[in-house]
């Protein structure tokens, strides 16, 4: 959530804008907004949520350090 940072928004704005297929943006959300859609999720057991985090953080490293 971008805590109504007005650059934050207008940043995350025109990248939502410039995408051809919009999908949710949790930087342009209200809190509100997240928790009803946190709360709305499918239960993901925890290990496939770590497993997910780890692989995006390996894909997504600037350092190219190994894990």
């Amino acid at each position: 959530m971008s805590d109504n940072d007005p650059e934050t928004l207008e940043r995350e704005k025109q990248k939502h804008l410039s995408k051809k297929e919009k999908e949710w943006n949790e930087k342009l959300a209200s809190t509100s907004e997240a928790n009803v859609k946190a709360d709305k999720e499918q239960d993901i057991p925890i290990q496939e949520l770590q497993n997910k985090t780890v692989d995006h953080h390996a894909k997504n490293r600037t350092d190219k350090e190994s894990l």
